[in-house]
């Protein structure tokens, strides 16, 4: 059974008829142009609006043009070289090539062949989608991914706690490693102290380095693992053994030491084992021998004007160094304004030592470091990319990454 309500209204009911009227426009406030503003007036030349032209279809079709291949063979054979040049004779061609590689835009116009020769093999690089590899081989498991896990964790016995700022492991041995902490910011004479600590011991440290001043950069002896030297914020730089205890054992005079906290400290491989040099941002490098640690053995400021006048107004910070210990008394420093800076202590004047110059990077060179298998070759971060360089070649990099976000 079907059930309807009927609702019946007559049209009396439905009131009186609106009827619309035509109502000119009321003039409220009128706003007169102001001169002075148009001085302020911005002109903007460009600008883009988008605008659809035309009707969206949704349905539409594309037929690509079939072009007609070909199987070819190619003989290629060694040539290029001189008329004079017989290519059947190693040693000729021996000579030739090192006399070629000697050039210095040698390097940037293989690099640029490269660029163009690989973009050349990949285009023609083709694959068979549909072939069947190695159908004789046994099926396995695929091999299990690569991942880390976090093992151990350090944390700062330090309350609040500080940004670690430099590790040094101790060469002899793995289960040792000493962390110095950044604790600039927090709140002046915050905390002084640097910790040892054992990999297999995370809950507590195995010794502290406690210092007249907060200490920035600390790196053990390669030789001596209970040898350490430390730079300081004051600028001072100094010596531990930690076979005596937790205070410095030498210390540096201050009217002797950085005008600014040291920022790098690395050992130099010689005969006694006692000597290292330190880099601050106050533009200069110092070496040091622990057997007198009041003042340095040798300074170098990084004027780069005038090396051999240098003037500490114009030096330039010294951001990270390395030292290989089988190129000798060569040193490589990465200064603040983007430049690496490459010699050696036998050169006999300022301008000679810091001759070598690579502009590396647009801001701080925050990290340099040489290769152990080819000493020549280094790597640099800054500005967010790693570039790898070679030192036989100033012009430009070897090979760079893109932009990342952060870079550490």
């Amino acid at each position: 059974m079907e059930i309807k309500q009927v609702l019946l209204k007559t049209r009396a009911e439905f009131g009186k008829q609106c009827i619309f009227d035509t109502y000119g426009p009321h003039l409220d406030v009128e706003i007169k142009p102001d001169p002075d503003a148009m001085t302020q007036y911005i002109t903007k030349p460009h600008r883009n609006v988008g605008v659809q032209h035309t009707k969206q279809f949704s349905l539409h079709e594309a037929q690509t043009v079939g072009i007609q291949t070909k199987n070819s063979g190619m003989f290629h054979f060694e040539g290029g070289w001189p008329k004079e040049i017989n290519p059947k004779d190693v040693d000729t061609t021996a000579r030739f090539r090192r006399r070629v590689e000697k050039d210095e835009d040698w390097a940037p116009k293989i690099n640029n062949l490269f660029r163009q020769m690989e973009r050349n093999v990949l285009q023609n690089g083709a694959l068979n989608i549909y072939e069947h590899h190695f159908d004789d081989i046994i099926s396995t498991e695929l091999v299990k991914p690569r991942s880390l896990r976090t093992v151990n964790v350090y944390e700062d016995p330090q309350t609040p706690a500080r940004s670690v700022n430099n590790i040094s492991w101790s060469p002899n041995s793995d289960d040792k490693m000493v962390v110095s902490y950044r604790s600039f910011g927090i709140k002046p004479g915050y905390s002084n102290i640097a910790y040892i600590w054992q990999i297999d011991n995370p809950n507590k440290p195995w010794m502290k380095l406690e210092a007249p001043s907060a200490t920035v950069v600390s790196e053990f002896n390669p030789r001596d693992p209970s040898i350490l030297a430390s730079g300081l914020v004051s600028g001072q730089v100094c010596s531990w053994d930690v076979r005596t205890g937790t205070a410095p054992v030498q210390m540096s005079h201050r009217q002797f030491s950085h005008r600014d906290y040291a920022t790098v400290v690395k050992w130099i491989a010689t005969k006694s084992n006692e000597e290292f040099f330190s880099g601050s941002t106050d533009g200069r490098a110092m070496w040091w021998d622990t057997r007198k640690l009041q003042r340095p053995v040798e300074v170098l400021v990084f004027d780069l004007q005038t090396p051999n006048e240098p003037e500490m107004d114009r030096a330039i910070g010294v951001a990270s160094a390395d030292y290989e210990p089988s190129v000798g008394t060569k040193f490589m420093f990465g200064l603040e304004n983007g430049i690496v800076i490459s010699g050696s202590r036998k050169a006999r004047t300022p301008a000679e030592k810091i001759a070598s110059r690579f502009n590396a990077h647009y801001g701080p060179v925050l990290s340099v470091d040489r290769s152990g298998f080819n000493p020549k070759i280094f790597l640099t971060v800054g500005d967010r990319v790693a570039r790898i360089w070679a030192e036989d070649t100033k012009e430009d990099n070897l090979l760079s990454t893109r932009y990342f976000f952060s870079f550490i």
